[in-house]
């Protein structure tokens, strides 16, 4: 398979709630696609060209990767019991270099998985590396010690959370923030907007940001 490691984005398919068609065809637009194997059924039926399967088959029926087997997709079996598949699609693209990382269907269906979903942008954070979780509506990301412009819509919704706490300066929202302190169960910025197509933003430590509209790109 020609795939170049370090020069593409890549759009992982996680085994939680779906995203409707048009949602998955406008994140996969031009990534690699990863599919975890409990989701391999739902991503075989959108027509999207899938390049890598991943994950340790408990999820998967056997027609199923056999189909897989017999398609020019590469398949990643990855055992190990403690981590979750997506921890293990997150480390083997980082594995691979690739430029950015993209999850979709990682939420909404259980509680737990949703919340463990959401801390990896945490535990898997890398500035020269953005990884960005996806639902059918928002794109959550996490911001650390860092200075970020983000291209976005005039009135898109914008959250920004401590996670656990960070100092926030910010232009282009509706209620602009200037070294607000924002610490977990104690403040945060919700049910704010994009005043402008554009955001900046300064962190200093750790930030969720949550962004709900058209998909923001990196400036």
């Amino acid at each position: 398979m020609p795939i170049i490691p370090g020069k593409q984005e890549v759009l992982i398919i996680a085994n939680g709630a779906k995203p409707s068609h048009k949602r998955l065809q406008a994140l996969a637009k031009d990534k690699l696609i990863l599919v975890l194997d409990g989701a391999y059924d739902y991503a075989a039926q959108s027509g999207l060209k899938l390049n890598y399967l991943l994950g340790d088959f408990d999820s998967i029926k056997a027609s199923e990767l056999a189909t897989a087997k017999s398609q020019d997709i590469d398949i990643i079996h990855a055992p190990n019991q403690n981590l979750t598949d997506l921890d293990k699609a997150i480390e083997f693209l980082d594995q691979q270099k690739f430029q950015s990382i993209h999850i979709c269907a990682a939420t909404d269906l259980r509680i737990d998985h949703t919340l463990h979903n959401i801390r990896l942008l945490s535990r898997y954070h890398h500035p020269k590396r953005p990884l960005t979780l996806y639902t059918e509506t928002e794109a959550v990301f996490l911001l650390k010690d860092e200075h970020r412009v983000y291209q976005g819509k005039k009135d898109n919704g914008f959250a920004i959370l401590g996670a656990p706490q960070c100092i926030v300066t910010t232009h282009g929202l509706r209620y602009n923030l200037n070294k607000a302190m924002l610490a977990f169960a104690e403040a945060s910025s919700v049910s704010n907007t994009m005043d402008d197509d554009v955001v900046d933003l300064t962190v200093e430590g750790s930030a969720l940001v949550i962004h709900r509209g058209s998909v923001l790109s990196f400036q």
